[in-house]
Parts: structure tokens; C-alpha cells; sequence
């Protein structure tokens, strides 16, 4: 599996069967996704080592710069005043708050997740 895949399939990195979040989360009633720890089929640990994950606060800074980005260009696009994109960057954001949590650690499980079999 390639790397997008496996990223937007949100599956183990090593064996690709097992999904590595128990809950994704919701932004509406403040919850927020839940890893697993291992991988219930191959073992693989989703937490290599304490404060892995913070690297992972720069996917998800990406994630969103790009959203707001979008959503600015699309307001403008459409002709609406500063305020109404400025609430529709806000809540854009809050909503996919827990896509970007979910995505951006995937993406940093992924991005060094080391194959034997590849090298």
C-alpha cells in the first residue's frame, strides 16, 4: 500500500488491517479520537516513545493553514465581507478539529514507519 493510502485508510502501518483509532471523534460533543496502543494483529505500537506525536503538531498546523486558506479564497471567490469568512474559517476549523487530530498522526505513524522488507 502506498503511503496516501494507508494514511487515508487509517490502518496499522505495518500490516494494513487494523484500524489504529478506536473512536474518531466528535467536534460537537468534544470528543476526541482514541488510538489504540498496539495493533491487535502484528503487535506494531502505535506510541514508539513518549512525545513522539509532537512532530505530528506540525501536520495538523499544515492541515489547518490550509483549510483557512481555503476557505478565505472561496469567500472571496463568492464575494462575502470579511466577517462571514472570518465565522466560516472559525467554524470550519472547530469542525474539522478532529479530522486534522486523526490525520495528522497518522500521517506521522506513517511518514516513519520503516518496512525490513523495503530496504
Amino acid at each position: 500500500m502506498s503511503y496516501v493510502t494507508k494514511v487515508l485508510s487509517g490502518t496499522c502501518p505495518k500490516c494494513g488491517q487494523t484500524k489504529v483509532f478506536k473512536k474518531k471523534g466528535n467536534p460537537l460533543l468534544l470528543e476526541m479520537p482514541v488510538m489504540h496502543e498496539n495493533c491487535s494483529k502484528c503487535g506494531y505500537s502505535y506510541h514508539p516513545e513518549p512525545g513522539f506525536y509532537y512532530g505530528g503538531m506540525y501536520m495538523s498546523y499544515a492541515l489547518t493553514v490550509a483549510e483557512m486558506v481555503a476557505v478565505f479564497v472561496l469567500g472571496l471567490f463568492l464575494k462575502v465581507n470579511f466577517l462571514n469568512i472570518f465565522i466560516g474559517v472559525v467554524v470550519v476549523i472547530l469542525l474539522m478539529s478532529t479530522f486534522n487530530y486523526r490525520m495528522s498522526r497518522l500521517m506521522w505513524l506513517n511518514l516513519f514507519y520503516k518496512n525490513e522488507n523495503e530496504q
